[in-house]
């Protein structure tokens, strides 16, 4: 399957555009966010949540009018590989059990954490409504983003270099679309690419790095939210 300038329009709105994006509007969100203005968090988390799901939308109609196969994409048996979803089952309980260690800090353990966190304590839901939409951020996030960086992206790459490039190339974009967090986020969201990645590769689809997907941004959710005084 040869991809169409419709696909690399796409792509390049989701390696270009997308991380662009993110960098050169964080500082205005920040500035926002540290003068207490109103529905700053709620806007941002809006905003993902639309243009996130707009591009997965429309990956996913061109997928459709062209007639290729799901597996292709990614989305092929979830079950084909069931020993990955013990692994997946696993974390989500390593994580649930990290948040009920998180829930019993006391003020000071969390005020302590909150260095850890930096600028990026601003992004975190800060109220229980905030926490609630939140919840929706990290399932939109842990679809669209695998279904682009783990399924399309490699794809739409690997018609031009081959497929460990690609797949390697796709981690860096995603990586570097977090750049707004700085070096060590960064790091971060490379080494959690890197994961998904391997998970990816071993079930041969993308169900289960979605799920773990969104497991890990649910708990990034609940324990930054908590260091940063959403739940107290």
């Amino acid at each position: 399957m040869t991809p169409t300038p419709i696909d690399w329009i796409l792509g390049a709105i989701l390696m270009v555009a997308v991380p662009a994006w993110a960098f050169f509007t964080w500082p205005g969100f920040l500035a926002a966010a540290k003068a207490n203005a109103p529905g700053v968090r709620t806007r941002a988390y809006l905003e993902v949540v639309v243009s996130q799901w707009t591009l997965c939308l429309a990956v996913l109609t061109w997928w459709l009018v062209r007639g290729r196969p799901w597996p292709t994409l990614g989305l092929g048996d979830p079950l084909e590989v069931r020993a990955v979803w013990v692994v997946v089952v696993a974390i989500a309980g390593l994580a649930a059990y990290h948040v009920r260690s998180i829930a019993k800090l006391t003020s000071e353990a969390l005020e302590a954490g909150k260095a850890q966190i930096g600028d990026v304590a601003h992004l975190l839901p800060h109220t229980p409504r905030e926490h609630r939409l939140f919840h929706v951020v990290a399932v939109t996030a842990g679809v669209c983003e695998e279904l682009a960086y783990r399924g399309f992206v490699p794809w739409l790459l690997g018609a031009v270099m081959p497929s460990w490039a690609a797949i390697t190339t796709a981690t860096a974009v995603f990586a570097v679309g977090h750049a707004y967090q700085g070096p060590t986020g960064i790091l971060k969201t490379g080494v959690m690419g890197g994961l998904m990645v391997g998970i990816v590769l071993w079930s041969g689809t993308l169900w289960p790095a979605m799920m773990l997907h969104v497991i890990v941004d649910l708990h990034g959710g609940f324990v930054g939210g908590r260091i940063a005084g959403a739940n107290r």
